[in-house]
């Protein structure tokens, strides 16, 4: 799903008063990814659980 099909359906699907946070959490999570691409740091064991229990299921 592109970026503008993803950013569609939540606008279609949420409302207004919900849109500020899920704004933030987006560029909270853009940031992060970004941080991650630029910075080496220690794996986040949660995150790492996650990941694999994605990946089994």
């Amino acid at each position: 799903m592109s970026a503008y099909a993803a950013y569609a359906h939540v606008w279609r699907t949420t409302s207004i008063s919900e849109m500020p946070a899920l704004l933030h959490a987006g560029l909270d999570h853009a940031n992060n990814e970004h941080y991650s691409a630029t910075h080496s740091s220690p794996p986040n064991p949660q995150q790492l659980r996650m990941e694999k229990a994605r990946r089994l299921a």
